[in-house]
């Protein structure tokens, strides 16, 4: 399969598996934490409500609302409090500007995975929704379904960011962005990319995946670096 053909079909098959995502959510919910994603809720220079923010955040990536008690007039009703210490973590967030680059993102990645309850994948959910969307949330589901979009294998090695340390997260990461690039281009970006998280994360539960050990080599690098030609 050629590349533009392998990159509209993965555009496709996102938009069809995100319904699969749609349908097993609270449209309420969902359109709660887009409306964090459009835009960070900052009043003067500093986040309005950093706690409540953070609480909602951290509650929907941990499955930790309750979809059925959750209603537009009540708002977001949690299940349970994750053990989280969102003392420290608000005193983090809370110096948070929206002029943020590639280094000071890396920076408050690298105080964010220091708090209690706090790792690698809720680090980078936390900079998802400060960043507008720029940069892309991350899940092993999501991982494994763009890998296999990406080299058309229906089994697929399943490497966890946790095992890594926090530089060789921070890369992966990074590399996970650009192999998010490369096949979609801008589209996953922002609130109108969540079609293809979304699509990603349903689409992964549906490929075999293998646990392996972790490789000191790139997972997707060789697929879309500059000149290469990634036809099967």
């Amino acid at each position: 399969m050629g590349q533009d053909a392998k990159k509209q079909n993965a555009l496709e098959k996102c938009k069809s598996y995100a319904e699969i995502y749609r349908n097993v959510t609270n449209p309420v919910v969902e359109s709660i934490i887009e409306k964090y994603l459009e835009g960070v809720p900052i009043d003067g220079d500093k986040i309005k409500n950093l706690n409540g923010y953070l609480k909602d955040i951290m509650a929907w990536k941990t499955n930790q609302i309750d979809h059925f008690c959750t209603t537009k007039e009540k708002g977001i009703a949690y299940k349970d409090k994750k053990n989280i210490s969102f003392q420290k973590l608000e005193s983090i967030v809370y110096d948070y500007k929206a002029n943020y680059k590639d280094e000071d993102y890396k920076n408050l990645f690298k105080k964010l995975v220091k708090v209690k309850g706090i790792g690698n994948v809720y680090a980078i959910t936390i900079i998802f929704f400060l960043s507008h969307g720029e940069y892309p949330i991350y899940d092993k589901f999501a991982d494994v379904g763009l890998y296999s979009m990406m080299t058309g294998d229906e089994e697929v090695p399943l490497r966890i960011m946790t095992d890594r340390g926090f530089d060789g997260a921070w890369s992966y990461y990074l590399e996970y962005r650009d192999a998010l690039t490369s096949l979609f281009g801008d589209r996953w970006k922002g609130k109108d990319g969540r079609f293809v998280d979304k699509g990603l994360w349903a689409y992964g539960h549906t490929v075999k995946s293998i646990t392996c050990k972790q490789s000191d080599g790139n997972r997707f690098y060789h697929f879309y670096k500059k000149g290469d030609d990634h036809e099967k």
